[in-house]
């Protein structure tokens, strides 16, 4: 969640989200293929670096484009 911060304040909030998605596409799509316990283990720890990024990009957009007293 740190590093999710400094990247998203490096590429900017709506990009991370698009990185975000990008990366849960490519995370379902590979799921599907890779076959063999190390290999779903290597996929499915993507979501680790996914979910960090699309909370950090969605609490950021929300707060640069509404009203903070919402």
């Amino acid at each position: 969640m740190f590093c999710a911060s400094w990247l998203v304040n490096r590429i900017g909030a709506q990009k991370g989200l698009i990185t975000a998605g990008i990366v849960m596409a490519l995370r379902m799509i590979v799921s599907e293929i890779v076959e063999g316990p190390l290999l779903i283990l290597i996929t499915k720890l993507l979501h680790a670096v996914e979910l960090p990024i699309l909370l950090v990009s969605l609490f950021k957009d929300n707060s640069l484009n509404f009203d903070k007293r919402l």
